[in-house]
């Protein structure tokens, strides 16, 4: 399979330095790269003991209006953006 590959200058540069150092021809360099990349896998290191996380029932007091809180929850949030855009 032909393909055409254009790699970014930098890249470029050092696979031309690899091969001239190597005396490889491109095609091989190339290969090679390719084939360590796919080959390699990231290390990640698992934890022996999980991470656990307990839920708590955050219950409205008495009196509170969540459709209140929310709201003016949104309202804080719309006069923030307006600031924002006000600065800008």
């Amino acid at each position: 399979m032909r393909t055409t590959f254009t790699p970014a200058p930098d890249i470029a540069d050092r696979i031309y330095e690899i091969a001239r150092k190597s005396q490889k021809s491109l095609n091989e360099v190339v290969n090679d790269l390719i084939r360590k990349g796919l080959n390699d896998k990231p290390q990640i290191k698992e934890s022996s003991a999980r991470y656990r996380v307990e839920p708590l029932d955050l219950q409205l007091r008495p009196g509170l209006d969540e459709e209140r809180l929310s709201k003016i929850s949104q309202e804080l949030d719309d006069e923030e953006l307006i600031r924002r855009s006000d600065h800008s």
